[in-house]
């Protein structure tokens, strides 16, 4: 699309004006309803200053981080289901295109690896 949203802003009649910038200038477009679904840490990037942010949505926007993370993806010739879960080391989610199994629920082995 080749544009950035750089500003969002409300007027009296309750229109949102999203601003954006773009190679040519900055743009604006003018909505009835918006559906934010940016981060905090993405939205701090913006000018929200004209957005009608209540203080405590301005301070939570402002301070709260998602704090740090990693991810590990391994790949495994045995069904998720047979690896045995450890309390404290095993939180998180599996993704897997294996057939789906609750994780911690022991399963027999499939003797034919062909066999889905």
């Amino acid at each position: 699309m080749g544009c950035r949203l750089s500003a969002i802003a409300t007027d009296g009649d309750a229109q949102v004006t999203l601003t954006f910038s773009t190679a040519s200038g900055a743009r604006s477009e003018v909505f009835d309803y918006v559906i934010l679904a940016l981060p905090f840490s993405v939205l701090r990037g913006l000018d929200f200053s004209q957005a009608g942010f209540d203080p405590l949505k301005q301070q939570a926007i402002q301070q709260l981080g998602y704090g740090t993370n990693s991810k590990l993806v391994l790949q495994s010739t045995i069904a998720i289901g047979m690896v045995r879960r450890v309390p404290g080391l095993s939180d998180g989610f599996i993704q897997t295109d294996l057939p789906s199994r609750r994780p911690g629920t022991a399963v027999a082995p499939n003797p034919d690896p062909t066999d889905c």
